[in-house]
């Protein structure tokens, strides 16, 4: 696999890592062309009237454009993570902190500001 960028930025997360190096040290031949974008900031859609909707950027955690197949997105959670009855959590010091949104969620809305 191609990796945009070719190495991780010191502040990258462990599980992002994990996933990096298992992206850099594939050598399945059929993905050997893919090309691959970690971490990947895009412009998102900014509508004056919804004030709620003022965000400037979002970011792909990898985003893989896949030769003959299509393009992957992918959002990576790290640590101790459970889904009950499709609320998303995972465990801090203080306890089992809720997400915003579900990592399939925030994956799934990508997909349209990216396009």
């Amino acid at each position: 696999m191609i990796l945009i960028p070719p190495y991780c930025h010191k502040d990258t997360p462990n599980s992002e890592r994990k996933v990096f190096n298992a992206l850099k040290n594939d050598s399945n031949k059929l993905t050997k062309n893919w090309i691959v974008y970690h971490s990947l900031n895009y412009p998102v859609s900014i509508y004056k009237t919804k004030k709620s909707s003022f965000k400037y950027f979002g970011e792909s955690d990898f985003l893989i454009l896949a030769e003959d197949v299509g393009i992957i997105n992918i959002e990576v959670k790290g640590g101790s993570l459970k889904c009950n009855d499709g609320i998303w959590s995972r465990r801090e010091r203080g306890g089992w902190v809720t997400f915003n949104k579900s990592p399939i969620k925030q994956a799934h809305n990508s997909k349209y500001d990216i396009g």
